[in-house]
Formats: C-alpha cells, structure tokens, sequence
C-alpha cells in the first residue's frame, strides 16, 4: 500500500533532519542550516510532530546565534514562543532550545533590554523546573542571570531568591569553583544591598574559599 501525501513529507522531513544533524556534527553549519531550513519548510505541515518543528527551528537559531545574527536567532525561537505546545519535549529538542534561549537571555541582559531577556530565561527555568539531571548546567546559570537581572530591577528579594538557587544547584551539579565564588560574590552584594550583615559575612567567607581552589 502506497504513502498519502502527509506520510511522504513527513518522511522527506525526517531525511532533511538527519542530513542537517550529520552536517551539523560536522561543523559544516552553513550547510545544515540550509538543509534544516529545508526540512522546517516541509515539516511545519505536518501533524503531530510539534517537536521535529521545534527542534529544527532552535538548532537553526542556535546557527545564527553562533554567527552573532541576533535578529535571525529571535525570529526563529519565536516558532517556539508562538507555538500551542506544552514543554515535554524530547530531551535533544530541550537542550538546543535552552541553550539558545539561555545565550539570548544573557546578551539582552547584557544590552540592557532586561524585559527580554527575563522572558527568555524565565522560559528556561520554566523547563527544568524540579529536575535534578544534567539540565543543571543551563538552569543554574540561566538563574543566575535572573537574579542579576532582578538586581538591575531593585527586587533585591526577588535577585537574592534565584541567585541563591543557582548557588546552591551549581554547588550540587560540581560546577567549576570559580563559577560557585562568583555567584557567592554576587550573593555578598546583594545581602549588603539588604543590609543582611550575617548572610554578607558568611557568603564572603564561602567566595574566598572557593576563590582559592
């Protein structure tokens, strides 16, 4: 029995997939996205495969991220924001798209667009929320930037609640130590702007230590 249409696109997009994932994996990237780029365009039709349409469209914006095409990068990940989708998606898809999502998040905030980048990385903590897997290595830093963000904003409460969070799963996750101190030093200001003395001191104490390892 022959394919209808709906079964030769889908299958012609899982081709284009694996083409662009072999390219990518290869480092020809200028290549894989003009092959992914080919692959959305047939997939977006189909049913049911929300998150082949999701992942293609975040390892291209990770393409234009890497090529400092911060416009494109945005264009992409709004497939995603604009997507009738709930955030169980495949692990793969969840790495590229919080990835992307985390490195636009930290360069908004670092142009001081603080709106968008708290939309980008509250999606992020959106996704790992209670996880407790090899996530962690783009949750905590992406609530680290939250609480820095927060910081910006004057909500010290609010700034002293995700960077204490990040601390303490980078602390669990066997994060480099200079990557704990930094967030212990952020964590020193942050009590000193709430004239929380204890808390400053203690704090300080733990960024010297993990300064010297």
């Amino acid at each position: 029995m022959g394919r209808n249409s709906g079964e030769n696109s889908a299958l012609a997009g899982e081709c284009f997939i694996y083409f662009g994932d072999e390219l990518f994996a290869k480092e020809d990237k200028k290549m894989a996205k003009k092959i992914f780029i080919k692959a959305f365009n047939i997939i977006k039709f189909c049913s049911n495969i929300n998150d082949k349409v999701i992942y293609v469209a975040a390892v291209i914006a990770c393409i234009f991220f890497e090529k400092n095409q911060s416009k494109q990068c945005e264009k992409w990940l709004s497939y995603f924001f604009n997507s009738n989708i709930d955030l169980n998606l495949e692990p793969k898809t969840k790495i590229y798209l919080a990835s992307t999502l985390l490195d636009m998040g930290i360069k908004f905030a670092e142009e001081n667009c603080l709106n968008k980048a708290e939309k980008y990385l509250l999606k992020v903590n959106e996704f790992y929320k209670n996880k407790t897997d090899e996530t962690k290595l783009i949750h905590y830093p992406a609530l680290n930037a939250l609480g820095l963000i927060y910081e910006k904003k004057n909500d010290f409460r609010k700034a002293e609640e995700y960077i204490l969070k990040a601390f303490n799963m980078a602390k669990n996750s066997q994060a480099e130590p200079e990557e704990i101190a930094a967030m212990a030093g952020n964590l020193v200001r942050i009590y000193g702007l709430l004239h929380d003395n204890k808390r400053e001191a203690d704090y300080y104490e733990i960024h010297c230590r993990y300064s010297k390892i």
